[in-house]
């Protein structure tokens, strides 16, 4: 594979045409994107290096060298999860993150909602919103660029019924269910969008389904005929087709775009390039609002049993996702009244590790495992998913620890031997506390409560 600068300098400069304009009419769209797939073709550390930053290099130098092209044909990318972005820039120039946040704000480059393609099913209410931060609040504040519009769940075999919540709340208008032929949502499949709805209409969001890995063209410069032909027999005054150009692991090129761009200029109607958001939004404009059905049914995930092969991390990574919005409520109490800063980093990377744990996919490829070459690196990428939500477990234990302790040393009581209880919860509750401490461990114990001075209930 090249590495980026080898395949920047290797492109060549292609002359500006000016022949067709944007207001022609329009056939069908293709989307370019690529699935990671983290967790089942490659090493993570790898992929992010040789394939999700090599791809966001590519975009941005395919964008600039198209910028003169005809509007339908010039270069846009989807990029199917926003995980690679804070890595991608801490290592791209200023003039490349520049050039970022300009071609997202033209709608050449758009960045999914979601932080990846995770198993959804396995997301409790914190870790769900955790989902949407970094593609609609973190990389806007970063770049000044709108947030993010779809959220990409693709290669599953199901989607939770909470889901709509999600991204109604998180103000994503659509989904998009790249499924696996097994398993599917027919009815999310009843029109080109859906609206689906949460239990008892609780939320909604616009969901556009069909199979995740669908190829608009393998061979453009000998299908591109045919297959507009087909297609364009589609259109309608609510429908326009989609070619979704992707596939796991593949590298951005123009191939496809360079034949797509010399059709536009002598075929019609013409083939626009865009990126998902721009074709949803033109599907919803296409679409009213008595013609889109409503569908309110989950859809259960059958690679559940992916994670549960290993139920002791299944079960720690569970609990990190409830301990780690317990520990940054703690540590911001720590924050106004102790001296000391916030471990905004620890959290920051504990999250990050957390969804990349909850990734859709566990352990490489069946081919992978063929030899003993294969069995290393599938035992391999078992190992750095397993740390990955180690990772978050450690972030998350540290740091409600760290806050517990700052706060604790505030705390003025009667007796040496005081046992201090925090409630995480935003309200009073009444619970049953358990702990141990050698210095309570003889046969009588008298519970004092330091607020009344009462005995409360207890043993041993």
């Amino acid at each position: 594979m090249l590495t980026t600068f080898q395949a920047i300098s290797q492109i060549p400069a292609i002359a500006p045409d000016t022949v067709r304009h944007s207001s022609d009419s329009v056939a069908v769209y293709a989307v370019s994107f690529s699935h990671g797939d983290l967790g089942y073709g490659n090493y993570p550390h790898v992929l992010r290096t040789d394939n999700r930053l090599e791809n966001l290099f590519r975009a941005i130098h395919y964008c600039e060298i198209t910028d003169r092209w005809p509007v339908g044909s010039r270069y846009c990318w989807q990029q199917e999860m926003a995980e690679p972005l804070p890595y991608f820039l801490s290592n791209c120039s200023d003039v490349q993150r520049k050039a970022l946040a300009r071609y997202i704000l033209e709608k050449r480059i758009s960045i999914a909602a979601t932080h990846s393609t995770v198993l959804a099913d396995r997301l409790n209410p914190e870790s769900a919103s955790r989902l949407f931060y970094l593609g609609c609040r973190y990389l806007p504040d970063l770049l000044g660029t709108s947030p993010g519009q779809v959220a990409i769940i693709n290669d599953v075999t199901g989607l939770p019924w909470s889901f709509p919540i999600y991204c109604e709340a998180a103000q994503v208008p659509f989904v998009w269910n790249g499924h696996n032929e097994c398993a599917r949502m027919d009815e999310l499949e009843s029109a080109p969008l859906v609206r689906w709805r949460g239990p008892a209409g609780t939320g909604s969001v616009l969901a556009f389904s069909n199979v995740y890995n669908f190829h608009g063209l393998r061979h453009p410069k000998t299908e591109l005929p045919g297959a507009f032909e087909r297609d364009a027999k589609l259109v309608t005054p609510d429908f326009v087709p989609v070619w979704l150009q992707g596939d796991d692991l593949a590298t951005a090129t123009l191939d496809t775009d360079s034949i797509i761009r010399q059709w536009n200029q002598t075929g019609s109607p013409i083939i626009r390039m865009a990126t998902l958001d721009d074709y949803l939004n033109q599907l919803a404009r296409r679409q009213s609002a008595e013609k889109i059905p409503s569908v309110s049914k989950t859809g259960p995930c059958q690679w559940i049993d992916q994670p549960l092969t290993d139920a002791w991390l299944f079960g720690r990574v569970r609990l990190a996702g409830e301990r780690l919005p317990m520990a940054e409520k703690f540590s911001a109490l720590a924050l106004t009244t102790t001296p000391g800063g916030y471990p905004w980093f620890d959290f920051t990377i504990g999250w990050h590790n957390l969804l990349s744990n909850l990734e859709h996919t566990v352990g490489a490829a069946c081919w992978a495992t063929a030899d003993t070459k294969g069995w290393c690196h599938y035992e391999t990428e078992q190992t750095e998913h397993r740390e990955e939500g180690l990772e978050a477990v450690a972030r998350s234990e540290n740091t409600l620890q760290q806050a517990i302790a700052r706060l604790t040393r505030q705390i003025r009581a009667h007796h040496p031997n005081t046992l201090a209880v925090f409630n995480a919860l935003g309200q009073p509750r009444t619970d049953v506390v358990t702990f141990y401490d050698p210095r309570f461990a003889g046969n009588d114990i008298v519970a004092i409560d330091d607020a009344t001075g009462q005995p409360t209930p207890c043993q041993r």
